[in-house]
């Protein structure tokens, strides 16, 4: 029976061998490919719709060739086609069962000459013409003289073609999908000869073992003299059992080994079996989609979250990188790139104080921590924004960081417009899920306590009139970390400070950060708002000097005689509940920091 074991299950190996070779050998082109010529395209952008990526089943890949520069992304057709937004650019069509590609129409640039009268300004032309590196794309590629991309598109998606934004197209553009590869029992050639080569292996171990124990069968020959014949044994009755026992050797019962033959076939059966089920779902050219759970099904209407994990991700990482090569040259405009509002400016004016005044630290450097609570808007137009939390799990005592990402516009790339320290019993209501997004709340919306855009200036009022404020009864003061440092009470203690000397004078203005309102589940929003707290300093005597100290040296660099103007900017994160509800205002988290100093 070992043999036997061994022989069946060579054979079955030399039959998955012989044709998966055979497959191999014979097989014939493993992807369709559908080229088109783009020489004569003027446009220096081609986009290619769904449509076109999907007439096959299978990965796409896209080739481009022939040009000094070529870039190739996807994304979704709204993201694409709000990035190209006035300029002109060329389709694609394919015809499924010639297998070929052409030229489609040309998408002009919309041009209203009749309107002439219209109070809407002209349309600004676009700067950036280069899409590469923009934020919006799910995956790109840049190259000289050729660039690849493989891709597996939704209905919703669409690729973009280009090669430095400024000259045509690439000339040649290839299309492939994978084809049908021929199976035998399910498995393709690359299984059946890796299964194989598997079965191929065991057939040799049993063949050795079924030697080795036909070898031990065998006994040992006898040589020499002959041994003397055995003495007969003596009768001696006895009972018969009752029990008899099992018949033993060679004509009795199975032994184990005889059993262990059984078990190793049924062992490579169920390996070929197990084998046969690990196939890529790309082999055959079919991709499997599996469904994930999701907290709710979002409607028809639903828009799409501005941005998906992974790309949140890929973005997050470049705003890192670029903020730590520009605080490590402290190159100005490099940071402009990525920041914004008033977390620009709290930087910006923190590297002038550091330079000098070396005592004066620089501020931390932003880490890649790990994202604890997201919170994307569910748009298609712009502006766009994001918060995200990130707390560092392995120090807790470290603080939470709160980070409102702001897009503008399609070509710009998403900036850090706040970034605040969160409250350390900071209450956060529930929120959509991060893969459907939250909407953005209007800038005057009557369904919140305070509208978004009075927001900053009602905080502002608080900080000045104290419980004397007409919206101090709309925020929970109690539990105000902010309030006791830059509050009424300090405000009067810090004029009376100096009250011999000069007069000291306080305003609240809206900071330069945009307002960022986006919904919560319960009908109320988390907002983000810049306030900017201006003191005015004027000596009381004629040629008096104000002598700076601190920040306001190392930002003024000088004393003044006519007084000193200082803004203090304020970046806010609060809760604001819906019109109605019975909790108050809650502020979740802020920073503030000097960042301006003029002679008046």
């Amino acid at each position: 029976m070992r043999f036997i074991a061994a022989i069946v299950v060579f054979a079955v190996s030399a039959l998955l061998l012989v044709v998966g070779v055979a497959f191999k050998i014979l097989a014939g082109p493993q992807t369709a490919e559908a080229t088109v010529d783009l020489g004569s395209v003027e446009s220096s952008y081609l986009v290619i719709d769904s449509a076109v990526l999907r007439a096959n089943p299978g990965v796409q890949s896209i080739i481009l060739t022939g040009s000094d520069a070529t870039f190739v992304s996807y994304g979704r057709t709204s993201d694409v086609l709000g990035w190209l937004g006035d300029s002109t650019y060329s389709t694609l069509t394919y015809d499924a069962e010639l297998n070929e590609l052409s030229l489609g129409p040309t998408i002009e640039a919309p041009t209203d000459l009749e309107n002439t009268e219209a109070e809407t300004p002209p349309a600004v032309p676009n700067a950036v013409t280069n899409p590469a590196g923009s934020d919006l794309w799910l995956d790109e590629r840049v190259g000289r003289t050729t660039t690849s991309i493989a891709m597996n598109v939704t209905p919703e998606m669409s690729a973009l073609v280009a090669s430095d934004g400024v000259n045509p197209v690439p000339p040649s553009l290839t299309i492939s999908w994978p084809l049908p590869r021929a199976t035998f029992l399910w498995l393709n050639d690359d299984n059946l000869i890796f299964l194989g080569g598997g079965l191929a292996i065991i057939g040799l171990f049993l063949y050795l073992w079924a030697m080795s124990h036909w070898r031990n069968q065998q006994g040992p020959r006898r040589r020499g003299r002959m041994p003397k014949p055995p003495r007969p044994r003596r009768y001696k009755p006895q009972d018969t059992p009752s029990i008899t026992a099992a018949p033993r050797g060679r004509r009795g019962a199975p032994t184990r080994r005889g059993r262990t033959v059984y078990s190793v076939v049924g062992v490579s059966v169920a390996l070929a079996v197990g084998l046969s089920a690990c196939s890529s779902p790309y082999e055959t050219g079919v991709v499997v989609e599996t469904p994930t759970a999701t907290a709710s099904l979002a409607p028809e209407e639903q828009l799409p979250p501005v941005v998906s994990e992974s790309q949140l991700k890929t973005i997050l990482n470049e705003i890192v990188a670029t903020v730590t090569k520009a605080d490590e040259t402290t190159d100005r405009e490099l940071l402009k790139t990525r920041m914004s509002g008033g977390a620009l400016a709290t930087r910006l004016a923190n590297y002038t104080m550091h330079a000098n005044d070396s005592a004066i630290p620089a501020l931390p450097p932003i880490g890649s921590l790990p994202l604890t609570f997201v919170m994307p808007q569910a748009a298609d137009t712009w502006p766009r924004s994001v918060l995200v939390v990130s707390q560092d799990e392995e120090d807790p005592d470290s603080p939470t960081t709160g980070i409102v990402l702001v897009q503008k516009s399609p070509r710009e790339n998403y900036k850090i417009d706040y970034m605040v320290t969160l409250e350390p019993d900071a209450y956060v209501p529930e929120t959509a899920p991060a893969e459907l997004g939250s909407s953005v709340v209007a800038p005057d919306s009557k369904l919140l306590m305070i509208a978004p855009q009075d927001l900053a200036l009602a905080y502002g009022d608080v900080l000045m009139n104290g419980d004397a404020s007409l919206y101090y009864e709309f925020f929970d003061v109690a539990n105000d970390t902010l309030l006791p440092q830059v509050g009424r009470d300090y405000k009067v203690n810090k004029a009376n400070s100096i009250a011999e000397r000069a007069s000291l004078a306080f305003s609240e203005q809206k900071g330069s950060g945009s307002d960022v309102a986006l919904a919560t589940l319960d009908s109320g929003a988390i907002v983000a708002v810049t306030l900017d707290e201006v003191e005015q300093v004027t000596p009381l005597a004629n040629g008096a000097a104000v002598i700076p100290e601190g920040q306001q040296r190392a930002l003024l660099g000088t004393n003044a005689t006519s007084g000193i103007r200082s803004v203090y900017t304020l970046q806010l994160l609060f809760y604001v509940p819906p019109i109605g509800a019975e909790g108050k205002i809650k502020l979740l988290g802020f920073t503030q920091g000097l960042t301006s100093a003029t002679v008046n």
